[in-house]
């Protein structure tokens, strides 16, 4: 196909239209791996937090809790090891009035018929201390333990924590304490590390909330009361003891239970605050995948820029070889595939310079001898007609003496009647001999003329023959750089077929290379193409001289032929001259002695049908010779007809030659 009607494209287009699109989607595709590793982690991440937030919290509350029944504890041993007196007691828990902010009140005691001891200054007042929650509570066992919260009379949160007094082996009342929850909740508001995050304390037996950082979340309201359906299933999930960290109600959930007692505490964050945290991520990371796509972009462009620049060189330059110019160079510069091929088509360059140069010459050289062949032609071609003009000429006076012979047989024939008259006609007779001598000698001397043209004529023909000779060897050379040049053109498109090869090995960087590769086979193609056209011209050539070759031969055999009989009719003639002269001796032995003219007259009779029979065989070679100068004539005009040919296929040749630029 026509590069002209076929759209163009750059290699440089074509580079980055196959590899944005690749960064595109690999930016594209390693962004979105790393917004959904991103999620995942920051996911996993929240988990982590919140669980470690939750320990954090719980541990913090098992230690408050711990160190408070501690006291707590201490204080019933030293109740519980004293002797049971309301003096002694008192004097034990004036010790711890004020003692801890969390239980400001002290410790009190209560016998088991309900009379309480408080320390001084206590405001601890039960109406019935029986009935009492904590009293009941603590009844139940031994060691100190928290019960369920409860509101005191000022409206605080209050969890009590009870034990068995036992003093001297026996029971006899109830230790307690009531303890305010302020601390917890403030554990449990301030320990959560993460935004949105949310945390309540409850009581997994009846669902009593403790402690919460929730503002819907009362302390001491029911969560199985609530018409959440997220407390519902965080009950459940309580209820069945499974407290692995998992997703409720697009919440994250961790609960972790407070060891002592039956409280639970309940961390969770809402799934929208983790994604609003990944969806700033997500913005984030388009933001750097349309950063790094325009910044690679922009970085390929320049990069492929720079790479092709040599490549639209080159190209540029062979499409000015393949439009025949040989003038231009190429630039090597570096030391990769590129820079081999523009090395390699440098030396390409400069072979084709030379070997056209050559081609030049000889196509020069050849034209000067189709020339000289042409003018040698023509030459010949002018004697060969010369020739036959002379031969004409010498026809005629062959015919000429043949009659004046003619006529000196009859009157050699009437000698013996008119022996009388002789005397008169012998002055006639010996006019008529000098006539015949004269025509003898201007015979003689066209003969003579004849010879020398035939001779040129040869010399002619063998300086023609010997200068188609140079001809037929200058094709040759031709032709053997013909061949020279159809190798370079097969290596070339081998090699460039190769090119083609490693480019489809290397994939999709190899492909501006392929597409040069192309463009350097079909320059070989175009090569060999116009090898085969001055091939072909050369064989026209070489048929054409083989053909005046065959008619310079014909000429040489038909002129050494003519040269033969042209030989032959000057020995006649010579022969012819010397019989008249011996006839002009005898004419004048004949007026000296006209007493023997009967014998001279029979002498002479017999002498003039000697000089006619000659006379008619001088007339018919005369005929020949003039045939053979004929067909020389025609193998002239066949031989100039050759060297016009000849020599507008050198001028061919060298207009072919000539459309090309060095």
């Amino acid at each position: 196909m026509n590069r002209d009607k076929k759209k163009f494209r750059s290699i440089k287009v074509k580079i980055l239209l196959a590899t944005i699109p690749i960064v595109f989607i690999a930016v594209t595709a390693l962004n979105t791996i790393s917004y959904f590793m991103s999620s995942s982690i920051i996911e996993e991440e929240s988990y982590n937090i919140l669980d470690a937030s939750a320990k954090s919290q719980t541990a913090q509350i098992e230690s408050w809790l711990d160190d408070n029944l501690k006291i707590f504890s201490t204080v019933q041993k030293a109740l519980g090891s004293t002797d049971y007196s309301e003096k002694e007691i008192k004097k034990i828990l004036n010790q711890y009035y004020q003692f801890n902010s969390n239980f400001s009140e002290g410790l009190y005691v209560a016998d088991l018929n309900g009379k309480i001891i408080t320390a001084e200054g206590s405001n601890r007042q039960d109406s019935n201390v029986k009935s009492s929650q904590w009293f009941k509570e603590g009844l139940t066992h031994i060691n100190m333990r928290y019960g369920e919260p409860y509101k005191d009379s000022n409206n605080n949160s209050i969890i009590s924590a009870t034990g068995l007094l036992v003093n001297n082996g026996k029971p006899v009342g109830v230790v307690g304490a009531d303890v305010k929850l302020d601390r917890i909740s403030i554990i449990v508001n301030s320990l959560i590390d993460m935004d949105d995050a949310q945390s309540f304390l409850v009581d997994k037996d009846n669902g009593t909330v403790i402690a919460s950082s929730v503002e819907s979340l009362k302390i001491n309201s029911k969560l199985n009361e609530s018409s959440n359906k997220f407390y519902d299933n965080v009950l459940k999930k309580i209820d069945k003891n499974q407290y692995d960290s998992e997703n409720i109600d697009e919440n994250i959930v961790k609960l972790m239970d407070i060891k002592e007692t039956n409280w639970t505490l309940v961390s969770y964050v809402p799934e929208k605050s983790i994604m609003s945290s990944v969806n700033s991520l997500k913005v984030y990371i388009v933001s750097v995948a349309l950063i790094a796509i325009a910044i690679v972009s922009l970085v390929i462009y320049k990069s492929v820029g720079s790479a092709v620049k040599p490549v639209k060189d080159i190209s540029n330059k062979i499409v000015k070889m393949a439009e025949g110019d040989f003038t231009v160079d190429i630039e090597v510069k570096g030391n990769d595939e590129i820079s081999i091929m523009a090395e390699s088509l440098q030396k390409f360059i400069t072979s084709m310079r030379a070997m056209l140069n050559d081609i030049k010459d000889i196509s020069v050289q050849q034209k000067e001898q189709a020339q000289a062949s042409d003018n040698t032609s023509k030459t010949l071609f002018d004697a060969s007609k010369h020739q036959s003009e002379a031969m004409k000429n010498l026809n005629i006076v062959v015919s000429d003496l043949a009659e004046s012979t003619g006529e000196i047989a009859g009157t050699a024939t009437n000698l013996a009647g008119i022996v009388s008259d002789t005397s008169d006609n012998g002055d006639k007779v010996k006019v008529k001999m000098n006539e015949v001598v004269n025509i003898s000698e201007a015979g003689k001397k066209d003969m003579s003329y004849v010879s020398n043209a035939i001779d040129t004529i040869q010399s002619s023909i063998e300086q023609l023959q010997l200068t188609i000779d140079e001809v037929g060897k200058s094709t040759k050379e031709i032709n053997s750089i013909v061949e020279i040049i159809g190798d370079i053109a097969e290596q070339t498109n081998l090699l460039a077929l190769n090119a083609s090869i490693e480019a489809a090995r290397a994939g999709e960087a190899g492909k501006g290379f392929a597409v040069v590769a192309t463009e350097i086979g079909n320059l070989a193609n175009s090569s060999a193409s116009s090898v085969n056209d001055i091939a072909r011209i050369i064989e026209n050539i070489n048929k054409l001289v083989g053909n005046v070759i065959n008619e310079v031969h014909k000429s040489v055999e038909n002129v050494n032929q003519s040269t033969s009989l042209i030989t032959n009719s000057v020995s006649t003639f010579d022969k012819i001259y010397l019989n008249i002269n011996e006839s002009n001796k005898l004419v004048n032995i004949m007026l000296e002695k006209v007493t023997n003219v009967g014998e001279a007259a029979d002498n002479m009779a017999s002498i003039s049908e000697e000089q006619a029979a000659s006379a008619e065989e001088i007339s018919a070679t005369a005929q020949e010779i003039l045939e053979h100068s004929e067909k020389v004539t025609k193998g002239s005009k066949a031989v100039a007809k050759d060297a016009d040919s000849l020599s507008e296929t050198a001028s061919t040749l060298e207009e072919q030659v000539g459309k090309f630029k060095l």
